[in-house]
């Protein structure tokens, strides 16, 4: 196998996940044993104004989940056997998936930000990501494994000021 594709992703946000998750569990435990009865009104509106940083960043980690499901870390292609490695980036860790380059479809450029390479997987069904840094230059298997999106993503960056 050869590795074509390589995001780095932090241990800060693995950890940055979980702190706000844990900052979520609290407010939800914290928040059942407050008094239901009017007088406790003024200790639910100053423990939500306490609370509520760690609500929007759990709301903020949950987008940033939703929007990063399918990105991928790490791709191993075997130009050979025509199989790949893929891991795909989660909250807590990766996921590994192996399997046939025919079982990718769809390869396609999507410049944005950040400019990625998308394809749509088979089994299991998903969309793919592959976001990229302007002026990377890709690896070559890439031209093999889809011509139209590297094409695409060479006149982008030659058309980039």
């Amino acid at each position: 196998m050869r590795r074509i594709y390589r995001r780095r992703f932090t241990k800060v946000k693995l950890w940055m996940t979980a702190f706000m998750l844990l900052g979520a569990a609290a407010f939800g435990l914290r928040m059942r044993h407050v008094p239901a009865a009017p007088e406790g009104l003024g200790l639910v509106m100053i423990q939500a104004a306490i609370w509520a940083p760690a609500v929007l960043l759990a709301l903020g980690l949950a987008w940033y989940v939703w929007r990063h499901w399918g990105v991928a870390c790490f791709f191993d292609v075997d130009p050979g056997s025509g199989r790949f490695r893929l891991w795909l980036w989660r909250p807590l860790g990766w996921r590994r998936l192996d399997g046939d380059l025919e079982a990718i479809s769809g390869w396609r450029y999507a410049a944005g930000r950040p400019p990625a390479i998308r394809a749509e997987l088979a089994d299991p069904p998903m969309a793919l990501a592959f976001p990229l840094r302007r002026g990377v230059r890709l690896h070559r298997h890439w031209q093999r494994i889809a011509p139209d999106a590297v094409a695409a993503y060479e006149r982008d960056v030659a058309s980039a000021p």
